[in-house]
């Protein structure tokens, strides 16, 4: 029970009480975008490094519930 109580202490109160005002934390990065910019050919960098396989290529699109929101994918393109 102690340490339940250290632990609660230590991290503060994790809820967050009013939503429509909470700004996000600091490094937050916001969502991923795709741009309406054509990519070399046959050019699927951006998924071959992405750590969690998110990234899907022909059509193009992100699956954000398995996206960590690292700038991985967006270092390793070229066109960027």
């Amino acid at each position: 029970m102690n340490d339940i109580i250290k632990v609660r202490i230590l991290q503060g109160d994790p809820v967050i009480h009013d939503v429509k005002n909470a700004s996000p934390p600091k490094l937050f990065r916001g969502l991923p975008t795709i741009e309406d910019k054509p990519c070399a050919d046959n050019c699927k960098k951006c998924a071959d490094i992405c750590p969690t396989n998110a990234i899907k290529i022909n059509p193009i699109k992100i699956d954000l519930g398995l996206c960590v929101f690292c700038p991985i994918c967006e270092e390793g393109c070229p066109e960027i």
